[in-house]
């Protein structure tokens, strides 16, 4: 299993929630089949503070590449991209989640 979080610029993060929606997943997750060399990939979506939990939606990889602009400042390196607005194919995993779903993907290492 992968969870990662969507974090929504510097809106801080309900770890308390996230900790539940990931729980929920790896309970929904736990006794499905997979083979060698697979996992399942889960991205948590950003969830307004009243909003109700999300819907957990099985879905394909997004196809588009994530675009590539970054910042050197001494030693580091930044990532400058606008994430929420890069191109995504429709009902793919990064249009789930950034809609505001549990985008969950079955992916080969």
């Amino acid at each position: 299993f992968a969870i990662s979080q969507y974090k929504k610029g510097r809106i801080p993060i309900d770890w308390e929630r996230s900790t539940r929606l990931a729980a929920n997943v790896l309970k929904e997750l736990i006794d499905r089949p997979y083979e060698s060399g697979y996992y399942w990939n889960v991205n948590l979506p950003y969830v307004e503070p009243d909003a109700p939990d999300p819907e957990i939606i099985f879905c394909e990889p997004c196809t588009q590449p994530l675009p590539s602009e970054f910042r050197i400042e001494g030693d580091e390196l930044y990532y400058c991209g606008n994430y929420a607005a890069r191109k995504r194919d429709r009902g793919s995993d990064v249009d789930v989640c950034l809609s505001g779903q549990i985008a969950i993907t079955y992916l080969k290492v």
